[in-house]
């Protein structure tokens, strides 16, 4: 592997957290970010799917109106659940 040199900064806290890190898993701060970064490019590269339900979840709050109140209707909806007379 070709090497090369980055330089990062951070808040000392994280820099102490980080080398805690690093000694707690017996590795080095190079190889936790390289580790970090290379996870991240496949986790993108997987793509995430959304499933059916969710797609469908999406569509409803889509077609609600503007003014929608979901406060209240939540409120009527807790109200009918635990009979709460108004």
């Amino acid at each position: 592997m070709n090497s090369g040199r980055l330089t990062l900064s951070a808040d000392r806290d994280s820099i102490a957290l980080a080398h805690k890190l690093a000694k707690s898993e017996g590795t080095s701060i190079s190889a936790m970010f390289v580790n970090y970064i290379n996870s991240r490019s496949q986790a993108k590269s997987a793509g995430r799917r959304i499933s059916p339900l969710a797609k469908e979840a999406s569509g409803m709050l889509s077609s609600l109106p503007d003014d929608f109140d979901y406060k209240a209707a939540m409120s009527d909806i807790l109200a009918h659940k635990y009979v709460v007379k108004k």
